[in-house]
């Protein structure tokens, strides 16, 4: 089989990776590390065992989930399909949680054939019907493994989650009874949330959302003998734009960020604290798609524009298209699957054909799954465009493979 080829080699310049390639600053990720250590640190509502459990789903790369697992208040990993656990998994990563749930036996046999290779006993899973949980039973009970479950709980997005308390407790009830399966806890996270631009109309929506799951818990854990440890009850969910909420609720338990590590466009346009101002986001970019300049237009008395190799086979435009990284005032337009265009007011300022830039995505998670490889370098310094970035012309000093990348196997 033919090897997939890499575009970057360690110690090469960036200016010299082949484009078009998906690129990560490490200094940028170690600050989005620190940032949300800091949010952790300086909450004094929270739950002080709550802890953050990213999801890898953002990334899919079993190397850069090793590195968040040495930040502060970290305590394992979410994996969104199997796929990315038999990534984790075959990396020595352990600790993991299925916060999406698993129907089909093919899957779960592929699961529990990768938690036996990698001597795995027990595992997280997310569950919110009787014929989910009869399938991770019948699997558990195959191979001879447990699964501590969470009962997702709809608060709010309609996609998956049981309707309401009584649901939950019907489901829990139902989970007492196999013997291979524990239930530890809930799951309530509001996707749709992460985006909303408005800070109070966020903090107004998480409010709700932490209503629906205290309710949630309080009626199962007024049941003697269905939930495994009261004392410990786990409430899990959360996203990179609405955490700060969760957390300083003081009933959420762990935490999923994702995004936070790199940021993209999108959740840029959150407004800030006193929202006066679109695009202050508390992250830092630090992911892009390193692109060649292949053809340049000068108009007069129009935008003049040049054409990157990057089009949307290289980055997802599901929540709108990249940008180039640190210049607003440059419009992009898609061109189709290999091109897109970056439009200037200015033409002197236009770069030449051959030049690198660098754009950040509009979604980080789907144009992860594009790439075969992440070529990681690391700024000397904290950089905000890509003029900045590519004028240091830093080494590459890791590439890895999205080991874990696919549609969802």
């Amino acid at each position: 089989m033919l090897e997939r080829y890499s575009p970057a080699v360690v110690g090469q310049a960036l200016k010299h990776v082949d484009t078009p390639a998906l690129c990560i600053d490490l200094l940028g990720v170690e600050d989005n590390m620190s940032r949300l250590s800091k949010l952790f640190t300086s909450c004094k509502t929270r739950n002080k065992t709550a802890t953050i459990r990213p999801i890898v789903k953002a990334h899919k790369c079993s190397e850069i989930a090793k590195i968040q697992l040495k930040g502060d208040y970290t305590k394992g990993v979410c994996c969104a399909k199997v796929c990315e656990a038999e990534a984790m998994m075959s990396a020595g990563i352990r600790d993991i949680y299925m916060s999406n749930e698993i129907i089909g036996m093919r899957k779960l046999d592929r699961l529990c054939t990768s938690m036996l290779s990698a001597s795995i006993k027990k595992l997280r899973c997310a569950a919110d019907s009787e014929e989910g949980v009869r399938q991770l039973q019948e699997a558990a009970s195959k191979y001879n493994v447990t699964f501590d479950i969470l009962i997702e709980v709809s608060v709010g997005q309609d996609r998956c989650g049981v309707a309401s308390a009584s649901e939950a407790l019907s489901l829990a009830k139902f989970i007492s009874e196999q013997p291979n399966l524990s239930l530890i806890g809930i799951q309530g996270y509001q996707g749709a949330a992460q985006h909303i631009r408005s800070k109070s109309e966020m903090r107004t929506e998480i409010a709700n959302v932490v209503r629906i799951v205290t309710e949630v818990k309080e009626t199962l854990i007024s049941q003697p003998g269905l939930v495994q440890n009261p004392d410990t009850f786990v409430i899990t969910g959360a996203g990179s734009g609405t955490l700060e909420f969760e957390l300083s609720s003081g009933v959420y338990t762990e935490l999923q960020p994702g995004s936070y590590l790199f940021n993209d466009v999108d959740y840029s346009k959150n407004c800030n604290d006193t929202e006066k101002q679109e695009g202050d986001s508390r992250w830092k970019g630090s992911m892009f798609i390193l692109s060649t300049v292949m053809s340049r237009t000068i108009k007069t008395g129009s935008p003049s524009w040049v054409v990157v190799d990057a089009g949307i086979k290289a980055h997802s435009i599901d929540s709108g298209p990249p940008r180039l990284y640190g210049d607003p005032s440059v419009k992009t337009v898609n061109g189709g699957d290999e091109h897109f265009r970056l439009l200037f007011s200015d033409p002197s300022k236009l770069p030449q054909i051959g030049d690198k830039v660098l754009l950040q995505p509009g979604h980080v998670d789907p144009t992860f799954n594009m790439h075969d490889h992440v070529v990681a370098f690391r700024c000397p310094k904290q950089l905000f465009s890509s003029a900045e970035i590519l004028e240091e012309n830093p080494v590459v000093e890791s590439v890895w493979e999205i080991d874990g990348r696919g549609p969802g196997f």
